[in-house]
C-alpha cells in the first residue's frame, strides 16, 4: 500500500460561527499521524482554546467535510486578547493559521458529538481477496493458434454476498464489486476487477472509536493468518443521525442516511507489502468455513475478556522498529495475562482455594504469636500462580505436536522464558547468566509468539488436529 495524499481546496467554518467562512487548504497523507488544514485566517478571535471538537468545510468541487479532534498548529497575526485586537485594529496585517486534525469524514456536516454515530461500517482489508479466495472468474481459457493467432475466453459472475453473525448486535458480511471498462465501438482494451469488502451492521448506535475498534479487531484476526501487518483502506461509515432529503415526489421527501468516507492515520499505515497468496498463509477461508462463523464470533467474544492480551501480542505486527528486549516482555506479560483472564473466575488462577489459603494464613499467625514478625511474613505470602505455573499450563492445554517440537525441551523452554523476563524487568546482575540475548532471545520470542498464537485459536474454536496440520504444511511459508 503506497503513501495516499489527498487535497482539499475550500471554506472552513465553526458549527456555531457559520458566517465567518476561512478559505484555506486540508491535506491528508496516509503516512503522517495528523493532517493539515492551513486557513488564510483565523477561527477564532483569540488563542483561548487548546482542541477543537468539530470544524466543517465545504470544499470548492462541492463536498461536505467534517474535521474531529483538531488542535492548533500555528496562529499568525492573530490577537491572542481583546486590548490586543485594539492596538492592531488600524495596523494592515494577514492572518493565518493551521490545525492539526486528527479524523476527516468526507461527505456530510457532523456538528456534535450525538451525530457522531454511525450503524454500518464498509472497508477493504489489504489481503482479505486473498485470504478469503472467493472471486467469479471461470473457464479462463487462453489459446494460441498459429492460424487464428491469440484467443482468449472467459465467464465472470460476481459472487454473492457471505453472510455472518457475529453477536446479537454486530452481524458481517463480505460483499463483492466488479469494477470493468467501458465500451465502445472500437475497443482495444477491457478489464474486470472484482473487489472484496468486509460490512459490519450494528443494531445499536456506534460511535467513531467503536467503529474503528470493531475494524481493528477483524483486522487482527486476519494477523494470525497471514503474520504480516494489516490495514483498511476505502473506509465507509453509514450515519445514523444525520440524513439527505431525497425528493421522490413534488411534495414528498424521504430521510437516507449519509454515507461519510473516513481519512485517518493507522498503526504502520506505509505498507509496501506485495499481498501473501495462500500459501503464505497458515489458513485460509476455506479451511474454516463450515466454522467461519463460529470462529469469528467466539474471537469477538474474546477479545472482551482478552483485549490485553491480544493488545500486548499484536502490537508487535505494527512496529516498524523492533527492539527484542521489550518485544519479549510483551509477550512473556501476554501469556500471564492469557492464562490469569481466562481463568480469573475458577480455581486455576489462585494456588489454593480461598477459604483453605485464609486457614493456613491465619495458622501461621496463631503459631508465631508476634503481630509485628506476622506483618512482615503476610508480605510475603502469596496464593498467585507465577508465570513459570502458568506457561506450563498453557503448555499442557494448547499443546500440538508441530509446537512441541519447535520449542523443543518443554521444561528449558519455560525456565528460558522465566530467567529471560525476570531479568529484563528487573535488570538483577544475579540472573543475568540464565537470560537469553541476541539471537538466542529473538528465537526464544518466536517460540513464545507462536505458543500464544496456536493457544489463541485453539481458544476461540480451531480444531487441534487440523491446525496441527496447518502448522506442519505452512509454518517454512509463514514464519519467516
Amino acid at each position: 500500500m503506497e503513501d495516499q495524499e489527498i487535497i482539499f481546496k475550500g471554506e472552513w467554518f465553526l458549527p456555531n460561527k457559520i458566517d465567518n467562512k476561512v478559505k484555506g487548504t486540508l491535506t491528508y497523507n496516509s503516512s503522517k499521524q495528523y493532517s493539515l488544514l492551513e486557513l488564510f485566517g483565523s477561527l477564532y478571535d483569540y488563542k483561548d482554546f487548546n482542541k477543537i471538537d468539530f470544524i466543517l468545510g465545504n470544499t470548492f468541487d462541492g463536498y461536505e467535510i467534517t474535521l474531529h479532534k483538531c488542535y492548533i498548529r500555528n496562529l499568525r497575526g492573530v490577537p491572542k486578547n481583546p486590548e490586543q485586537k485594539l492596538k492592531m485594529i488600524n495596523l494592515s496585517r494577514q492572518e493565518s493559521s493551521s490545525y492539526e486534525v486528527e479524523y476527516i469524514l468526507e461527505g456530510a456536516h457532523i456538528k456534535k458529538y450525538d451525530e457522531l454515530s454511525f450503524n454500518e461500517i464498509i472497508s477493504e482489508i489489504f489481503n482479505l481477496d486473498e485470504w478469503l479466495g472467493v472471486h467469479g472468474f471461470s473457464n479462463i481459457r487462453p489459446t494460441f493458434r498459429q492460424d487464428d493467432g491469440f484467443n482468449i475466453s472467459l465467464n465472470y459472475n460476481e459472487p454473492n454476498p457471505i453472510e455472518f453473525k457475529i453477536n446479537e448486535d454486530l452481524d458481517g458480511a463480505f460483499r463483492f464489486h466488479t469494477t470493468t471498462s467501458t465500451t465502445s465501438h472500437f475497443q482495444k482494451e477491457y478489464f474486470i476487477k472484482q473487489t472484496t469488502y468486509l460490512t459490519l451492521f450494528s443494531k445499536a448506535s456506534l460511535s467513531l472509536l467503536d467503529c474503528i475498534q470493531y475494524l481493528f479487531k477483524f483486522q487482527n484476526f486476519l494477523i494470525t493468518s497471514i503474520y504480516k501487518p494489516i490495514n483498511s483502506s476505502n473506509l465507509e461509515l453509514m450515519c445514523d443521525k444525520v440524513y439527505n432529503d431525497i425528493r421522490v415526489s413534488e411534495t414528498e421527501y424521504i430521510k437516507a442516511p449519509k454515507r461519510v468516507k473516513l481519512y485517518y492515520h493507522q498503526r504502520n499505515n506505509n505498507i509496501k507489502e506485495i499481498p501473501r497468496t495462500h500459501f503464505q498463509m497458515l489458513f485460509t477461508y476455506d479451511d474454516i468455513k463450515d466454522k467461519f462463523p463460529e470462529i469469528i464470533s467466539n474471537w469477538f467474544e474474546k477479545y472482551k475478556i482478552l483485549n490485553p492480551t491480544f493488545n500486548l501480542i499484536f502490537y508487535h505486527f505494527y512496529r516498524s522498529e523492533k527492539i527484542i528486549d521489550v518485544f519479549f516482555l510483551n509477550l512473556a506479560q501476554a501469556a500471564e495475562s492469557f492464562h490469569y483472564l481466562l481463568n480469573i473466575k475458577n480455581k486455576q488462577s489462585k494456588i489454593l482455594p480461598k477459604a483453605e489459603f485464609e486457614r493456613r494464613r491465619n495458622k501461621i499467625k496463631d503459631s508465631l504469636n508476634d503481630d509485628v514478625l506476622y506483618d512482615w511474613v503476610n508480605l510475603q505470602l502469596k496464593n498467585d500462580l507465577i508465570l513459570e505455573m502458568r506457561l506450563r499450563e498453557l503448555v499442557g492445554k494448547y499443546s500440538l505436536p508441530s509446537i512441541s517440537q519447535f520449542i523443543g525441551d518443554a521444561e528449558i523452554f519455560i525456565k528460558q522464558v522465566k530467567h529471560s523476563r525476570n531479568y529484563y524487568t528487573h535488570f538483577d546482575p544475579k540472573g543475568e547468566k540464565n537470560a537469553l540475548t541476541g539471537s538466542d532471545l529473538v528465537d526464544l520470542y518466536l517460540k513464545l509468539q507462536r505458543v500464544l498464537i496456536a493457544s489463541i485459536l485453539i481458544e476461540i474454536g480451531f480444531d487441534k488436529q487440523l491446525l496441527d496440520q496447518l502448522f506442519i504444511n505452512k509454518s517454512s511459508r509463514v514464519f519467516n
